[in-house]
């Protein structure tokens, strides 16, 4: 057990709070992170950005790269694919059209 809410005396854990806290700073880190990726590439306001990910990349990270671009003030669109047999192999074709 990590953590505990005690909802009867609105009590929490303290190993809860620090659980809570982790999520929170892990929340922080990949906004940050997504910041910067949208930095890298130059992405400016009224740009449309097309985040192309896998079914294995974890949800948090596509919706920050997504809140990162909404943020700066683009038009945001996610395709999702089934992962590639191995790095760098082309896109689907529809995808590639999309880009």
């Amino acid at each position: 057990m990590i953590g505990k809410l005690d909802k009867a005396h609105g009590s929490v854990t303290p190993s809860a709070l620090v659980c809570g806290y982790y999520f929170i700073h892990i929340k922080k880190m990949t906004t940050k992170g997504a910041m910067k990726v949208m930095e890298c590439f130059g992405v400016k306001r009224g740009e449309s950005v097309l985040i192309v990910v896998d079914t294995l990349t974890q949800p948090s990270i596509t919706k920050s790269l997504f809140d990162a671009a909404k943020d700066i003030g683009c038009e945001v669109m996610i395709l999702t694919i089934l992962p590639r047999s191995r790095h760098g192999e082309e896109p689907p074709a529809a995808v590639a059209k999309t880009m």
